[in-house]
């Protein structure tokens, strides 16, 4: 599925307390700060869109980087995982850069 993107969560009201643990019964939970929903009532009756970086900025060549979040406990890797990301891409832009100067196309990544 291309171009999918999962705006938002909303518990309803009568979910199991299981599956909600902390989470507000009937409130939305964005993963992103560029979407608004304008509600009518309890129903979202609208999602606007307002960009507030360029849409491709992570991208490298035909390599498509989105990354919404990164959370978890202290300790539990968040920043190993946000360098290693780093380091790949820097990587992979080097051998690109590599590729077209010697014009080795058959070198993948």
């Amino acid at each position: 599925m291309s171009g999918f993107k999962l705006l938002a969560i909303r518990p309803l009201k009568g979910c199991h307390p299981d599956y909600h643990k902390v989470l507000v019964p009937g409130e939305i939970y964005q993963f992103y700060q560029d979407y608004k929903f304008e509600m009518d009532g309890s129903e979202v009756s609208e999602i606007k869109h307002t960009s507030t970086v360029p849409e491709n900025l992570y991208d490298v060549g035909d390599l498509k980087v989105s990354i919404s979040a990164i959370v978890g406990k202290n300790g539990s890797g968040k920043s190993t995982i946000t360098e290693l990301l780093y380091y790949l891409l820097r990587l992979r832009f080097i051998i690109r850069l590599t590729e077209k100067s010697l014009s080795i196309h058959s070198l993948t990544f």
